[in-house]
C-alpha cells in the first residue's frame, strides 16, 4: 500500500481521465471489468488465505468437528467476498463518475468510493469484523513517510513513528536510546496487560487477536495467594517448556528464510548458519516465553529481574502494577536482542 496525499494527487490527476489514470490498457470502461475482477479474486486470495492458514494454525486445537470446519469455511468465503469487492468496486465508481463527466478529484476519485467501500465490511461476520479492522488499520498506519514531515516520500513506516518524528524536529521531543527503551517497555506492558485482561473475558466477548502467544488470564486467587500461578504443575517445568516452544517457533522461521530460497543447494545453505541466525529464537524464547519466568526474594535481593509467576501475586494484594512484567521482558529483550544487532557498522 502507498499514502498519497491530497495535494500530490490534485497536481498529477486532476484533469485525467479513468482511462489514463485507472486502467491505461483498456479504451472501456466495460473491457476493464474482466482483468479488474481477476485482480481483486487474486488480491483477496493472497491476502486472507495467509490470514486464515495463520489463525489455522494457532487455533488448530478448537477445529475438532466437522461443524467447526463448515463454519470457518463459510467466513473464509464472506471474507473473500469483502476482499474482492473492495478494489472492484473502487474501479467501478471512478469508471461511473467519468461517464458523466465529473473530472478526477481527490474528493470524488479517492476520499468518498473508498469511505463507500467500507460499507463491505458487513460481508464479515460480526466477530471477525474488529479484527479486520485491526489488519486493514496496521497496514494504513505502516504506509507513514519516516524519514520527514512530508507525506509525498516514498519510503513510509508507523503511524506513531511518524508523529514522534513530526515532535522531534519540530523540537518538542528529543528521541534518544533511552527513550526508545522506555517506549518498547511502556507498549510491551500495555500489550500483555490487555491480552492477559482479554483471556479473563467470556469467549463470545474477547477481541480477535491475530497474535503468536497468548498470555495467560489474570489469576485473581484470593483463597489461596501463595497459589496464584495460572499454570499446574512446578513453575521449572512450565518456564522450560514455554522457552522451548518459542525458541524452537523463532529458530524454524530463521531457518526456513535461510534455506528456502536455497533448497537446491541445502548444503551450502545448512553451512551457512551463523550465530546472527539464532537472535529471533532467542526473542521469541526470551520475550515470550520469559513472561513465564518465576522469581524468588534472593533472586530480587541480587538484583536480576525475572518476571511471571509473581506476577498476579501482585493483583491479589492489592498493588496491580501488571505492567511491569512487560517493562523489565520488555528492557531485557530489547536490550541484548535488538538493540546490539540493529547497532550500525562502526557504533559503540
Amino acid at each position: 500500500m502507498v499514502v498519497l496525499s491530497k495535494q500530490l494527487f490534485d497536481e498529477v490527476c486532476r484533469g485525467q481521465t479513468c482511462q489514463q489514470i485507472f486502467h491505461p490498457w483498456s479504451k472501456t470502461c466495460c473491457g476493464v471489468l474482466p482483468r479488474a475482477f481477476k485482480d481483486s479474486v487474486k488480491g483477496s486470495l493472497n491476502f486472507y488465505s495467509l490470514v486464515y492458514l495463520v489463525q489455522l494454525a494457532m487455533q488448530i486445537k478448537h477445529f475438532k468437528s466437522k461443524a467447526m470446519w463448515m463454519k470457518m469455511g463459510k467466513y473464509y468465503c464472506r471474507s473473500l467476498m469483502f476482499g474482492i469487492l473492495v478494489p472492484f468496486t473502487f474501479i467501478i465508481w471512478n469508471c461511473f463518475l467519468s461517464q458523466f463527466g465529473i473530472k478526477l478529484s481527490y474528493l470524488t476519485s479517492l476520499l468518498l468510493p473508498l469511505t463507500l467501500n467500507g460499507l463491505n465490511i458487513y460481508w464479515e461476520p460480526p466477530s471477525r469484523r474488529s479484527l479486520v479492522v485491526h489488519l486493514f488499520f496496521n497496514q494504513a498506519s505502516s504506509n507513514i513517510d519516516k524519514r520527514s514531515s512530508n507525506f509525498n516520500q516514498c519510503s513510509f513506516r508507523g503511524l506513531v513513528e511518524y508523529w514522534l518524528r513530526l515532535l522531534s524536529e519540530a523540537g518538542y521531543l528529543n528521541i534518544t536510546k533511552s527513550k526508545n527503551i522506555i517506549m518498547f517497555m511502556v507498549g510491551s506492558g500495555l500489550l500483555f496487560y490487555m491480552m492477559r485482561l482479554e483471556g479473563a473475558k467470556p469467549r463470545e466477548q474477547k477481541t480477535p487477536l491475530l497474535w503468536l502467544y497468548t498470555a495467560e488470564k489474570v489469576n485473581r486467587n484470593l483463597e489461596n495467594p501463595k497459589k496464584t500461578c495460572s499454570h499446574n504443575g512446578p513453575c521449572q517445568k512450565y518456564i522450560l517448556k514455554g522457552y522451548g516452544t518459542y525458541f524452537g517457533i523463532g529458530l524454524a522461521i530463521s531457518l526456513a528464510k535461510l534455506i528456502l530460497p536455497s533448497i537446491r543447494t541445502p548444503l551450502r545453505a545448512i553451512s551457512s548458519i551463523r550465530g546472527k541466525h539464532f537472535k529471533m529464537a532467542l526473542f521469541f524464547g526470551s520475550y515470550i516465553g520469559r513472561p513465564m519466568l518465576p522469581v524468588s526474594e534472593e533472586w530480587l535481593r541480587l538484583g536480576t529481574v525475572r518476571v511471571a509467576c509473581w506476577l498476579p501475586r501482585w493483583v491479589v494484594n492489592g498493588v496491580q502494577p501488571q505492567s511491569r512484567a512487560g517493562y523489565s521482558v520488555g528492557y531485557w529483550s530489547y536490550e541484548v536482542i535488538f538493540n546490539g544487532s540493529l547497532r550500525k557498522k562502526g557504533d559503540t
